[in-house]
């Protein structure tokens, strides 16, 4: 892998070798480890590494990610899972699961590979599951992963800018992890995520790093039921304006920081009577 030692840092070029044995091999991290007779084959990691070389994602190159416990399809057409948004999924299925009252319908606005809605649908099974996406070739990586996994979720092409989207559900719990990035933020990013993952669920579409918060705010008020809840995942630079967004419509908004100590997602209650 020394001809990748270039397009990584010595702790990413660690775990994507590790990453490709697993893959190349079948076996954990543990079994390689304990494997002292391991054979790879050489034109399939040529391969591979000829891929990384060419700046694609690792995932994309292997055609998956795990997101918890779940390996997902992932191709150029949807956003890599990322740690953080398996952190929000995390919070809305311990919020569940605490909940007496069942079943519940939940939306996930913008669900790319499908992670957070199938996710939630293994660990809490009784909940109604629905899905919302703008891209038609992310819905069928996400139904194919859906029926990989066995989970029943109700794929639903929309735009979430579109104000005059309306469905016919009403929700208990709306997820999103919407895109978030300003044109201004992409010259900090790093060229495989720019060439590869797609802008449609990177960037936002004006010069206004609100605009999804505000389309979701505005279909809420006509989706969400009362007392519900939303789960949104941030740009952790705009935090207390997404509270401030919230806070002037008749919801409260707690703002919660990820595992690397930022602001990362914002914990929304409907208030209406």
């Amino acid at each position: 892998m020394q001809a990748c030692s270039a397009l990584y840092d010595r702790e990413e070029l660690i775990a994507v070798c590790k990453r490709i044995l697993e893959h190349l091999s079948g076996k954990s991290n543990l079994e390689l480890l304990l494997d002292k007779d391991l054979e790879i084959e050489d034109e399939e990691l040529l391969q591979i590494i000829e891929s990384l070389q060419n700046n694609k994602p690792l995932q994309y190159v292997l055609g998956y990610e795990w997101f918890a416990n779940l390996k997902l399809k992932v191709n150029q057409h949807v956003l890599i899972p990322r740690p953080e948004t398996e952190e929000l999924t995390q919070l809305v299925i311990s919020y569940l699961k605490k909940k007496e009252e069942s079943p519940l319908r939940l939306l996930d606005i913008g669900t790319g590979s499908g992670a957070i809605p199938i996710l939630i649908k293994k660990e809490v099974p009784n909940v109604s599951m629905y899905a919302l996406d703008i891209n038609e070739h992310a819905l069928e990586v996400a139904s194919e992963n859906a029926q990989y996994h066995q989970t029943a979720i109700q794929f639903i092409y929309g735009d979430i800018l579109n104000k005059n989207l309306s469905l016919e559900q009403t929700f208990d719990v709306i997820i999103s992890n919407p895109p978030y990035i300003s044109t201004e933020e992409k010259e900090t990013m790093h060229q495989r995520v720019l060439l590869n993952e797609p802008a449609l669920a990177l960037f936002v579409t004006i010069n206004d790093p609100l605009q999804f918060y505000k389309a979701i705010l505005q279909f809420s008020q006509k989706h969400i039921n009362k007392g519900g809840r939303l789960f949104l995942e941030i740009n952790s630079l705009h935090g207390q304006s997404i509270k401030a967004l919230f806070e002037s419509r008749q919801y409260s908004c707690e703002i919660q920081k990820d595992m690397y100590q930022n602001d990362r997602f914002a914990i929304v209650k409907y208030l209406k009577e």
